[in-house]
């Protein structure tokens, strides 16, 4: 054998020897494309679900405390202004990540999000007393009741 033969010889034996380094690499496209198709995922399905849900109840808890007292009405509001900005924010942050990244903003947050914000708005709406001046200045009229329950 001549020396271009065992050149020939060690340098196909190389490109082999390359060609399984890089095995592992393939294994590791996974590391790769899990982000993206979580992504993908989250963006286009789940998580624009859960965002249509949160702005909903936003919006439904607003237009319910119209009739009630400012206190009441001032604080549900607050509470759903914040989580509309929470949601912008995260939204805003979202958007300026690459396409590869993991997601910072999951559906899961946002249906947390949605969770506490309906259970808070409830609890504020029930918490707080209704004002006097509608069942009258002394409260409801409690005479009422007792002639009603008087049998003859």
């Amino acid at each position: 054998m001549d020396d271009s033969e065992t050149r020939r010889d060690a340098s196909s034996t190389s490109e082999v020897n390359a060609k399984s380094d890089h095995t592992p690499a393939v294994a590791n496209d996974d590391e790769l494309f899990d982000p993206i198709e979580n992504r993908y995922k989250e963006e286009e399905e789940a998580r624009a679900e859960a965002t249509r849900d949160l702005l909903k109840c936003a919006t439904d808890n607003k237009m319910v405390v119209g009739s009630l007292p400012s206190s009441v009405r001032d604080e549900v509001i607050e509470e759903c202004n914040k989580s509309e900005q929470w949601l912008q924010e995260k939204t805003r942050e979202q958007n300026s990540l690459p396409k590869y990244a993991d997601p910072v903003l999951w559906s899961s947050q946002i249906k947390r999000k949605l969770e506490a914000l309906d259970a808070t708005c409830k609890y504020i709406m029930r918490s707080k007393p209704s004002p006097q001046g509608r069942d009258g200045a002394n409260g409801p009229d409690r005479r009422r009741k007792s002639d009603d329950m008087q049998v003859d």
